[in-house]
């Protein structure tokens, strides 16, 4: 994986993290019409322990870059990290993952025809 980090800030409550997540700059890296966000959350010793609520945060906040499903609508990979309330926000830039792209996917077969 290629990681960009967007920024890192301290937040113990959700409106703190909302609001903070909203001052970051991400037109450096997505356009503003159709982006949607996959969500990857890591959490350990935070007052917001429920990663499952940090995604829907992060999809409130972020909602000025989706404009809906459009033809040229992309989807983007957050990765949202927090350790002892200090959060940090990266893009994945490596793409689709290897498996669906198909990599290796003649390996099992020139080894099955030798």
């Amino acid at each position: 994986r290629i990681l960009v980090k967007v920024g890192s800030f301290r937040a113990s409550k959700e409106g703190e993290f909302v609001h903070k997540l909203k001052q970051l700059d991400f037109t450096r890296f997505v356009s503003n019409e159709g982006t949607t966000f996959q969500t990857t959350t890591r959490l350990k010793g935070c007052r917001l322990y429920h990663t499952g609520m940090v995604d829907n945060l992060v999809q409130t906040a972020l909602r000025q870059f989706d404009s809906g499903e459009s033809l040229n609508s992309c989807s983007q990979r957050l990765i949202v990290s927090g350790v002892n309330d200090k959060m940090s926000i990266a893009i994945d830039t490596s793409g689709e993952d290897l498996h669906r792209r198909h990599y290796r996917m003649f390996y099992n077969l020139l080894s099955f025809l030798a």
